[in-house]
């Protein structure tokens, strides 16, 4: 299977070169991009070479292998499982700088220290 944003296709290929025709094939509009699998760990690995793809038909164990699509513009995948969904929220959910200052300050026990600080930013 490949996966490219929303869009899903089921197809057989035999080689590396064949996979990367049929994407270019699905998708024409796409210049440059990255083939990524999810492991056996359910970290996603870059297919960059016959010998990776091999080694991911081999992971798979005769299981289907689902290919991601990733725009090489954007560097992200553009299909993101759940958990990745959340890490990123969280991840992105960082304090503004005022939200900072104050936490660092309220960490500051010494009342002379904090102001210091605080005249300083």
């Amino acid at each position: 299977k490949t996966v490219y944003g929303d869009d899903t296709r089921r197809s057989k290929v035999e080689s590396l070169e064949e996979l990367i025709n049929h994407v270019m094939s699905l998708y024409p509009s796409l210049r440059d991009f990255t083939l990524k699998y999810l492991d056996d760990e359910e970290e996603r690995v870059t297919i960059a070479n016959e010998q990776d793809f091999e080694e991911a038909l081999e992971v798979m164990d005769g299981s289907i292998l689902k290919v991601f699509i990733i725009d090489a513009v954007e560097r992200t995948p553009v299909v993101l499982v759940d958990e990745e969904k959340e890490d990123i929220e969280e991840e992105s959910a960082m304090p503004t700088r005022d939200e900072a200052i104050v936490d660092l300050l309220s960490v500051l026990e010494d009342e002379e220290i904090a102001g210091d600080l605080f005249e300083m930013i």
